[in-house]
C-alpha cells in the first residue's frame, strides 16, 4: 500500500512539476504525510510490545534512552529529507546537527555510567 501511494504520488508530482511546481510541492508533502500516517498506524502494536518489554525488564532507564534515541533518529531523518526535497540542504544539515546534539544530551546518563564503570575497573 505504502509503495503504491509513493509511486502514484511521485508520478503526480513529476507531471505537475512540469506545469505548476507549487502544486508538485503540495502533492509531495501530502503524500509524505499520508505515508507517515500509515506507518504510524501500523507501528502502534510494535511500540506497545516494546513498552511491555521495558516494563518486564525492570525499567532501568537505559531501554527508554534507546527508544528515545531511535525516535530522534527517525524524526531527524524525515525532517532533513523533507528540507532537502524543498531544496534547503543548509537547513537539512542544521536539523541533522540538532538531532545529533539531542541524542548526545539524552545519552549523557549512559556516558556517566560507562565512565563510572571504567573508573571502578581501573581502581581510580
Amino acid at each position: 500500500m505504502i509503495a503504491g501511494i509513493a509511486v502514484v504520488g511521485a508520478a503526480a508530482a513529476v507531471l505537475l512539476g512540469q506545469y505548476k511546481p507549487e502544486y508538485a510541492f503540495g502533492v509531495s508533502v501530502a503524500v509524505g504525510i499520508i505515508i507517515i500516517a500509515a506507518v504510524s498506524e501500523n507501528i502502534i502494536p510494535v511500540t506497545e510490545q516494546i513498552k511491555k518489554y521495558i516494563n518486564d525488564s525492570g525499567g532501568n532507564g537505559y531501554a527508554g534512552i534507546l527508544i528515545k534515541s531511535l525516535g530522534i533518529c527517525f524524526i531527524t531523518q524525515i525532517a532533513g529529507d523533507t528540507c532537502r526535497d524543498c531544496g534547503q540542504s543548509a537547513i537539512a544539515t542544521k536539523v541533522e546537527i540538532g538531532g545529533k546534539a539531542a541524542m548526545l544530551i539524552i545519552s549523557l546518563p549512559l556516558f556517566e555510567k560507562l565512565l563510572s564503570l571504567a573508573s571502578e575497573l581501573i581502581g581510580y
